[in-house]
Order: structure tokens, then C-alpha cells, then sequence
């Protein structure tokens, strides 16, 4: 599984999810922007 690292720029809140979220989910800001980072795990068998 892929994740990519967003921060929200209203509070600073950094998340990593697999996509971009519509609102921040601490201070429910639309302001997410993409932190160049990504990060791989290996899906459990």
C-alpha cells in the first residue's frame, strides 16, 4: 500500500493516507496541501 503525507495548513495537522482528503480531519479545513514524502508498507499476509 502506498501513502502519501498531506499537511493541513490550517491547524499543521499531518496525515498519510493513500489520498488527498476534502477536509482536514481536526479542524475540518480544505486548506490540504502534499508534503513530498512517500511512504510504502508491505500489505500484511
Amino acid at each position: 500500500m502506498k501513502l502519501l503525507r498531506f499537511r493541513c495548513n490550517g491547524c499543521g495537522l499531518e496525515m498519510a493516507l493513500p489520498e488527498k482528503p476534502d477536509k482536514c480531519f481536526s479542524c475540518s479545513s480544505d486548506k490540504i496541501v502534499r508534503i513530498g514524502w512517500r511512504l510504502r508498507f508491505k500489505d500484511k499476509e
